[in-house]
């Protein structure tokens, strides 16, 4: 399903909020809704399909309307079907939606074990540590590694994605 996002969607889609909320307002999952932004450490956000959300099918109507009904959305897209006359609503198949998912992944970082590299988001902003091993997503497209970060009286493992930290050096 394709929406169209509002002003204010767009405010939360730069703030990496915006799945979150539509998640919250319906039954459909977060990791069924695809906002393509591309946000990485202090640099302004990065639309690399600017105004639009994906979200995968097979959830009933009645869910895609409570999103078309948050102030996210500005509406569903929809096109009139020759074949029957009716106007319905467009969608992305969901392996061009995986495609766009892996293309996206790949502008985040490809790191190996021992690099060093520095948290861009979340918690952990500004810290550095070191790639212990790469890990095998239960999201297709999404790339995630253990990072081994020393602080002064302990050393912490986090599970961290590929747009959450940046290579040094």
């Amino acid at each position: 399903m394709v929406l169209e996002i509002t002003q204010k969607g767009e405010e939360e889609a730069k703030l990496g909020n915006l799945a979150k909320r539509l998640a919250s307002a319906s039954k459909i999952s977060q990791s069924d809704i695809f906002v393509p932004i591309l946000k990485v450490r202090n640099r302004p956000a990065r639309f690399l399909i600017e105004g639009y959300v994906f979200i995968k099918t097979g959830y009933a109507a009645s869910e895609y309307l409570d999103i078309a009904r948050t102030p996210y959305i500005k509406g569903l897209i929809s096109r009139l079907d020759p074949r029957t006359g009716l106007i319905s609503k467009d969608c992305v198949r969901d392996d061009d939606l995986k495609s766009m998912i892996e293309k996206a992944a790949e502008l985040g970082g490809k790191f190996q074990e021992g690099d060093i590299v520095e948290v861009v988001q979340g918690y952990l902003t500004g810290l550095e540590g070191t790639v212990i091993c790469e890990i095998e997503s239960p999201q297709k497209g999404t790339q995630l590694y253990c990072i081994s970060i020393c602080l002064k009286s302990v050393e912490i493992l986090v599970t961290i994605d590929s747009f959450s930290i940046e290579g040094k050096g």
